[in-house]
């Protein structure tokens, strides 16, 4: 019997099935943006996000790819989730799709 590794987005998002932006798949673009609460303000860095828009443009799930500390990740998905898009476009309808995102500080 072989297992089938669960898409990390489907408990948060249900049945969605994201496409992943490229070819004949218009990225999302960022509508209404939310600035994280950064834990400590001396330390800097730039924390890459995983999400999931969905077709009417919310975050229905998102993770922490990379970060410089736990603590600005968590920030970082915090402010993220909260952020709305313009949702990505397939052939003219919007789709769900899995797109990554830079939050930081310099």
């Amino acid at each position: 019997m072989m297992l089938l590794a669960t898409r990390w987005w489907e408990p948060a998002c249900g049945g969605r099935k994201p496409y992943m932006v490229g070819h004949d798949i218009t990225p999302p673009r960022v509508a209404r943006r939310v600035e994280p609460a950064w834990p400590k303000p001396h330390v800097k860095g730039i924390v890459i996000v995983e999400t999931v828009i969905t077709e009417a443009g919310d975050v229905c799930a998102a993770r922490v790819l990379k970060t410089p500390s736990a603590a600005m990740g968590a920030a970082a998905v915090r402010a993220v989730t909260r952020w709305r898009f313009v949702p990505a476009r397939k052939g003219g309808r919007a789709v769900a799709v899995v797109f990554d995102v830079a939050v930081g500080r310099r």
